[in-house]
């Protein structure tokens, strides 16, 4: 229970983790299903959670989506996970952008390193070209 005080826990970290400190592994999946089944641990809420946390810090979509993926969430829960979040992702991109790169200079090469940033922290390129002309139209 002390893990789920902190914070959200994925099933999948929950088990690792209890796993972890040489507890019988079949006797932590039926703890954490049962945790599941009382609504004190929930995929999909730590899901929104992590969204909405890496969305804070300047994290695209796809980004999200691989790290959810990585932390043993269904691709289902992440879809609806996302949905509910209302996140403005253009807006997160154009945010990102800001604290970047700042009102330098927006020239062509400039703008190349702009879109390369944003696609390495997981927007795509409709993401990246509305944050990139919000960016330039700003200057």
């Amino acid at each position: 229970m002390r893990l789920l005080v902190g914070r959200e826990h994925s099933q999948h970290e929950l088990c690792r983790k209890l796993i972890d400190r040489e507890l019988d592994a079949q006797v932590v999946a039926d703890v954490v299903a049962e945790l599941a089944d009382e609504g004190l641990q929930s995929d999909l809420r730590f899901a929104e959670a992590y969204a909405r946390s890496r969305a804070g810090r300047g994290f695209g979509v796809a980004g999200i989506i691989y790290e959810l993926k990585g932390r043993g969430v269904n691709s289902a829960v992440i879809d609806r996970a996302l949905d509910e979040a209302e996140i403005d992702w253009d807006v997160i991109a154009a945010n990102a952008l800001a604290k970047k790169f700042g009102s330098s200079d927006h020239k062509a090469d400039v703008q190349s390193k702009m879109r390369r940033y944003l696609y390495t922290r997981g927007f795509d390129g409709e993401q990246a070209a509305s944050a990139i002309r919000r960016m330039c139209k700003n200057a």
